[in-house]
């Protein structure tokens, strides 16, 4: 493309997704809203390859609507966020930056905006859900809506539930495909795929999460969820842990590598 025509791709672009969040924002449903087609069009919006900058995205809706303040009382951030509303997992008060749509959907799923957490080199293997009950450890649900917020005290292991639909994959893999390009000091999503892919390994192991309520399935069968969890790692550089991650690795895997829990949870 040349210069003057990739100008034009990003502006025709750029004026049909303000737009359409314009549109979704003060409920004027034409047909386009009306449809499947909608959802299907969010979809393409978060793919990371299909990204426009937010900076130009912003600039364009605020040029648009800079004679009519009563339109302008909203943020794009603002529309943003209520257009891709399916996907947020919390609220959020609309006061952050954000790269693109993609990064938007890492936020959603982030408990901070803007996390500053250290990562260190080294991966910790994880036992699987099996093998971690063997040993008379447990999985529990929490209340957080931040998919990252474990913990594990004693026998627990506790991490909040997650709604498994035909968007899952293409979102992991997406916000994992954004950190191997944009944020490689700050794994958060590929350390909730790695250990994900090292927990679950079979339908079985699907199936006790199941059944603690840590994972709601709404697509396929459990071997589906397997398959997709056991992929998503796939090709995925991995060389260090977030530290409050690899800690409560090391946690779990010294409760089960010690003997005794493992005897005392088979005499039980």
């Amino acid at each position: 493309m040349s210069t003057n025509e990739l100008v034009k791709v990003i502006l025709v672009d750029a004026c049909f997704i303000v737009e359409l969040f314009c549109q979704k924002y003060h409920k004027e449903w034409t047909d386009l809203m009306k449809t499947r087609l909608l959802f299907d069009i969010s979809l393409e919006l978060l793919l990371l390859e299909n990204q426009v900058p937010f900076f130009i995205l912003e600039k364009l809706y605020n040029l648009a609507y800079a004679c009519h303040d009563d339109s302008n009382s909203h943020s794009f951030l603002e529309l943003s966020i209520n257009f891709f509303e399916y996907f947020k997992k919390q609220e959020l008060v609309p006061n952050f930056t954000t790269c693109h749509f993609t990064d938007l959907l890492r936020t959603f799923h982030l408990q901070n905006p803007s996390p500053n957490r250290k990562s260190v080199t080294g991966v910790e293997p994880i036992p699987t859900a099996t093998a971690f009950g063997e040993a008379g450890g447990k999985f529990k649900t929490n209340e957080s809506k931040c998919i990252l917020d474990w913990q594990f005290s004693r026998v627990c292991f506790t991490i909040p539930n997650i709604e498994l639909d035909n968007t899952t994959q293409i979102l992991f893999r997406n916000m994992v495909a954004l950190k191997q390009c944009h944020y490689p000091d700050c794994g958060y999503m590929t350390d909730y795929v790695w250990a994900m892919d090292f927990i679950i390994n079979t339908v079985e192991y699907v199936d006790i999460l199941n059944k603690n309520g840590i994972l709601i399935r709404l697509l396929g069968d459990d071997d589906a969820v397997a398959k997709m969890f056991n992929s998503l790692a796939t090709n995925v550089l991995k060389e260090d842990f977030n530290s409050q991650h690899l800690g409560l690795f090391k946690e779990m895997n010294a409760f089960y590598n010690d003997g005794w829990h493992q005897m005392r949870a088979t005499l039980k």
